[in-house]
């Protein structure tokens, strides 16, 4: 019993963050999101962490219960956030499909996870697949160097029209994409008469443009990937196209979760 009093004198509580968990979503003003803390955390030390969207028709719970995506989460520690899009979707450049203002929403997220939970500010990555990717990319534009975070959307690029320009200026963006993509081709289709994705590489190009990068990109081998890749850019920021080919090509690739990690970590 004496043992059994001292090992637990000797376990840290777990910090009451007051949301956490499949259980216990965190509320914002305009919706909710599901915080996902590693069990490896020694509940002192900041994470770091991904605000991650979801893709069409999807929800927090939806990735929770395949756990494909949220798994690895854990396996490289990373607090993980994932706001609900309102009746699966999101709201951005090109596809307004409802009334909530999701960059509005973002903010209420990044401010209230800011609040509660012990992010690592030089490893803050917002990403998103598919739609969710074509979110990231409208909260790169909109928000970027404010946010402080860096970005890595997969699959899911700007929709038509293109931002004319992106207010947040220069960026520090990595985007992933299957060559042979075909819910969401390099180089866009129509979804319906209103309603178009957008080419991929322009979305690059306005990126690369707002954050004034200069010269050819370098082109890196990796891993299966070839990466051009900007890095002489204003404010800090670079810019990374990174191409794969592989079965089922509209998906997240083994290893990602790291290679996100180590991008914002400027490795």
């Amino acid at each position: 019993m004496l043992a059994l009093a001292l090992l637990l004198g000797c376990t840290k509580p777990m910090p009451d963050m007051g949301c956490g968990g499949p259980d216990a979503l965190c509320q914002v003003e305009d919706g909710q999101y599901l915080a996902l803390i590693p069990e490896s955390w020694d509940r002192e030390s900041p994470l770091p962490t991904f605000i991650h969207f979801h893709g069409h028709s999807g929800s927090a719970m939806q990735l929770y219960d395949k756990g494909s995506f949220t798994d690895p989460m854990g396996e490289v520690e990373a607090l993980a956030l994932y706001p609900d899009g309102l009746d699966g979707s999101w709201s951005f450049s090109g596809h307004d499909k409802h009334a909530r203002d999701d960059l509005a929403f973002f903010d209420q997220v990044l401010a209230d996870a800011r609040s509660r939970f012990p992010i690592d500010e030089d490893r803050l990555i917002v990403s998103g697949f598919s739609v969710g990717g074509s979110m990231a990319w409208d909260v790169a534009c909109y928000r970027g160097q404010e946010t402080g975070a860096v970005f890595a959307p997969v699959s899911g690029g700007f929709w038509l029209p293109l931002p004319t320009d992106c207010p947040a200026g220069p960026v520090r963006l990595r985007h992933e994409h299957g060559v042979s993509d075909t819910v969401f081709p390099l180089e866009g289709r129509q979804i319906r008469e209103d309603l178009r994705q957008g080419d991929v590489r322009d979305s690059v190009a306005l990126a690369v443009a707002e954050s004034q990068c200069t010269g050819e990109p370098e082109i890196i081998e990796e891993n299966g990937r070839e990466c051009q890749v900007w890095r002489d850019c204003a404010g800090g920021g670079e810019v990374q196209l990174c191409l794969h080919e592989s079965p089922g090509d509209h998906r997240v690739t083994s290893g990602w979760h790291q290679r996100a990690i180590d991008f914002a970590a400027g490795e």
